[in-house]
């Protein structure tokens, strides 16, 4: 669990943190497996100011259609996440989502539909 606190990850269910060489994207470490039901992973962030702040999702999804997770911050309804398709489960890819940060502490939630 240190681990994964060390990566900004808490709160988390129905996951794994896989390790990789360091020369990636990700620095070494992704959350993967998070396809059944309750699955989820938290992020604690703190913002010096409250706005609308980009925030860029790195995944990956080999499984040839899209894939979607529900994203929630700070009480607020979840709205849904699309992951196009990639090459594989080893390609990775990008997408940006807004999200209307509080100055100070903020709770963001990825989970399973």
């Amino acid at each position: 669990m240190n681990e994964v606190r060390s990566l900004g990850l808490h709160n988390i269910y129905g996951y794994e943190v896989w390790n990789e060489p360091e020369n990636n994207s990700w620095h070494g470490k992704y959350v993967a497996s998070m396809e059944s039901s309750n699955s989820y992973v938290d992020f604690f962030v703190n913002v010096p100011t409250a706005k609308t702040y980009t925030m860029t999702i790195g995944y990956a999804n080999g499984s040839g259609s899209n894939a979607t997770q529900n994203l929630c911050y700070n009480g607020l309804p979840c709205s849904t996440v699309t992951y196009p398709p990639t090459e594989g489960w080893g390609i990775f890819n990008t997408v940006n989502v807004n999200v209307n940060l509080t100055t100070g502490d903020n709770i963001i939630r990825l989970a399973s539909l």
